[in-house]
C-alpha cells in the first residue's frame, strides 16, 4: 500500500507534534509527515511538488495560510490543501474555500476520525480533479485534431474545386453550343452545391466549438435585402419563382448588428425556401416585433410543400432531415437550420417555424436591435419583386482603365492556368511566382501593383513572404497583397490579417470575385503610382 505523503505547514512545533499523533491513529494507510516550520520553507517544499496533501496552519508569522494557499495555487500546486486553525470562525472557512482550500478544520475540535475523513475527501477530490484535467486535455486535443482535419479537408477540396469551377466558367463564356453550355451549367451548380456542403460543415464545427466571434457594425437593411435578392437568382435558377422583399416603415434603415451572420441566417432560410418550393413565391419581410419592444422580426415565407407538425420539433437539430428515407427528394446536410438556430441565439434572438403541409412554410426570428442614429432615414422600403427569368450567367466587363502590374503567387499549375485565363478574360495580365521566395525576387526586379498570394507554397509560404514585403524599407511602395487561398477557416483570415495582408479571397474564385477585389483596391493603387520609385531592401 502506498504511503500517504503529508506536508504539515505550521510555525508551532507543539501543534506539529499533536497533528502527527493524530496521524498515527489514522487507520488503513501508512502516513509520512514532513514539517515546514515557516512560510518560506513551505513554498520551497511546494515547488518540489512531491506531497499528496498539505495541512496549512492559518497563522504563519508575518503571513497567513490563506496567502500561502493562493500562492501555491498560482504556482500550479496539484496537492489538495486543508486549512487548520485554532479559531472556529466560519468567515475564515469561506475565505479558505475561496482561496483554493478543499477543507477547513478547527484544531481544538478535530480528532483522528475527523482528520481521516478530511484526508480521504481531499484525496478523492484530488483524483477527480486530476481525472477532469486529463479528460479536458484529451478533449482539447481531440477538438484541435478535428479542427485541423476540417481545415485540411476544406483546403484539399477547395483547391481542385477552384480549377473545376473556374474552368467551367471560362469555357461556358466562350461556348455557343446550347447542349455543352447546359452541361457546363450542371458542373457549376453541382460545384456550388459541394462548396455549400463544405461551408455548412465548417460553420457548424466552429459554432459547436464556440469559435464564432460576433461583430457589432452598422448594417444597412435595404442593402442586405437587395443582396439577398441577388443570391435568390442563383438559388432559384430554373424555377418559376418570384421573390418579394420589404422593410416596414417603422424599422430603422440601419441597425447595429453582425451583417455577415445576419446575411448567413437569411441566406440559409432563403435556400430552404427555394429548395422546397417548385413554383410560386418567396417573401422576406422585416418588421417590428409586436410582442416584444426593441426587437425586429425577420420572416421568410414560401408557398412550397410545407412541413407536418410532427416533423417541426426536430427541424433545428443538427443533421435532421424531415424526409430521411432513401427515396427522399431533397438533399442537404441537415445543418442549415441548426446553424441558423445557433447564430440567432448567439445574437440573443429566437427562431421558430409556422407551417402546414401543402400550404407553405414561414420561418421567423427576432433579434434585439439598436438603430444607427447618424445618417439614418426612417420610412418604408418599397416592396420589390424579382422573378428568375434567365439562365444566362452575368459576365464581367473589361476595365477601360490603365493596366495593372499583377503578380500571381501560386504553386498549383492547374490553378495557375485557370487564374491567368480568368484575369485575361476581365482585361488583365499577370506574372507568376511559384513560391514566396520567388515573389520577393520578382518584386526586387519590378514594381508590382497587386500580388495575389497563395498561403501554402513550398520554399516560403505566403505569410512569410508578406511579412518580408512589409518589412522592406520602401514599405509605402509595396504592392497590395490579397490572399488567394483554399485555406478558408476564420483562423486563416486572422493569420492573413496579422501578417499584414490587405484582403482575402477564398477559393474557389471566379471572375466576379477577382474583378471586385481589383476594383476595390484600384484607387489605392493609383495613388501609390504617383510616389517616386526607390530601391527595395528585402
Amino acid at each position: 500500500m502506498n504511503t500517504l505523503r503529508l506536508l504539515i505547514i505550521d510555525d508551532d512545533e507543539d501543534d506539529f507534534l499533536l497533528t502527527s499523533d493524530l496521524l498515527n491513529q489514522v487507520a488503513g494507510q501508512p502516513v509520512h509527515a514532513t514539517w515546514a516550520e515557516s512560510y518560506e520553507a513551505a513554498l520551497a517544499y511546494i515547488r518540489r511538488d512531491d506531497h499528496d496533501i498539505c495541512l496549512v496552519d492559518y497563522r504563519l508569522g508575518a503571513h497567513d495560510g490563506l496567502e500561502l494557499i493562493k500562492t501555491a495555487v498560482a504556482l500550479g500546486c496539484r496537492a489538495p490543501m486543508i486549512l487548520m486553525t485554532g479559531q472556529g470562525d466560519h468567515s475564515i472557512d469561506l475565505l479558505a474555500m475561496q482561496a483554493g482550500a478543499v477543507d477547513y478544520l478547527v484544531k481544538g475540535e478535530v480528532d483522528a476520525a475527523m482528520l481521516e475523513r478530511s484526508l480521504r475527501y481531499a484525496l478523492e477530490r484530488s483524483h477527480i480533479m486530476q481525472a477532469l484535467i486529463a479528460a479536458k486535455a484529451t478533449a482539447e486535443q481531440a477538438n484541435k485534431a478535428k479542427s485541423q482535419f476540417l481545415a485540411n479537408m476544406s483546403h484539399e477540396i477547395r483547391t481542385p474545386l477552384n480549377a473545376i469551377l473556374g474552368s467551367a466558367e471560362l469555357v461556358q463564356a466562350a461556348c455557343t453550343d446550347p447542349e455543352v453550355r447546359e452541361y457546363l451549367q450542371i458542373i457549376q451548380s453541382s460545384g456550388a452545391m459541394l462548396l455549400n456542403v463544405i461551408n455548412e460543415i465548417l460553420d457548424f464545427s466552429k459554432i459547436e466549438s464556440s469559435e464564432v466571434h460576433l461583430e457589432r457594425l452598422p448594417t444597412v437593411l435595404d442593402d442586405l435585402l437587395e443582396n439577398l435578392a441577388g443570391i435568390f437568382q442563383t438559388l432559384a435558377r430554373g424555377k418559376s419563382l418570384t421573390l418579394t422583399w420589404s422593410r416596414d416603415g417603422a424599422v430603422p434603415a440601419q441597425i447595429y448588428s453582425d451583417p455577415t451572420r445576419l446575411r448567413q441566417i437569411l441566406t440559409n432560410l432563403l435556400s430552404n425556401a427555394a429548395k422546397f418550393t417548385s413554383e410560386g413565391s418567396v417573401t422576406i419581410t422585416i418588421a417590428l416585433d409586436e410582442d416584444q419592444p426593441r426587437r425586429l422580426r425577420f420572416s421568410v415565407a414560401d408557398t412550397g410543400i410545407g412541413i407536418a407538425s410532427a416533423s417541426q420539433a426536430g427541424l433545428f437539430q443538427p443533421f435532421h432531415q424531415v424526409d430521411a428515407s432513401t427515396t427522399r427528394r431533397f438533399g442537404g446536410t441537415g445543418l442549415g437550420l441548426a446553424i441558423c438556430k445557433r447564430l440567432v441565439e448567439a445574437l440573443n434572438g429566437t427562431i421558430w417555424v409556422e407551417s402546414e403541409p401543402g400550404h407553405g412554410t414561414t420561418f421567423h426570428f427576432t433579434l434585439p436591435y439598436e438603430p444607427v442614429v447618424e445618417n439614418t432615414a426612417l420610412g418604408a422600403k418599397p416592396t420589390y419583386t424579382t422573378t428568375d427569368s434567365t439562365n444566362e450567367q452575368a459576365t464581367a466587363s473589361s476595365p477601360d482603365v490603365e493596366p495593372l502590374a499583377i503578380l500571381l503567387a501560386e504553386d498549383n499549375i492547374v490553378n495557375q492556368k485557370v487564374t491567368i485565363a480568368i484575369l485575361r478574360r476581365i482585361g488583365y495580365r499577370c506574372d507568376v511566382a511559384e513560391n514566396g521566395a520567388a515573389v520577393l525576387e520578382m518584386v526586387r526586379q519590378r514594381r508590382y501593383d497587386l500580388v495575389l498570394m497563395d498561403l501554402h507554397m513550398p520554399v516560403m509560404d505566403g505569410y512569410e513572404a508578406t511579412r518580408h514585403l512589409l518589412s522592406a524599407e520602401a514599405a509605402t511602395e509595396r504592392p497590395i497583397v490579397v490572399a488567394l487561398t483554399a485555406a478558408a477557416m476564420a483562423e486563416d483570415r486572422d493569420r492573413c490579417r496579422a501578417a499584414g495582408m490587405d484582403d482575402f479571397l477564398a477559393k474557389p474564385v471566379g471572375q466576379k470575385e477577382l474583378l471586385d477585389v481589383i476594383t476595390r483596391w484600384r484607387e489605392t493603387i493609383e495613388a501609390r503610382r504617383h510616389e517616386p520609385v526607390r530601391s527595395w531592401s528585402l
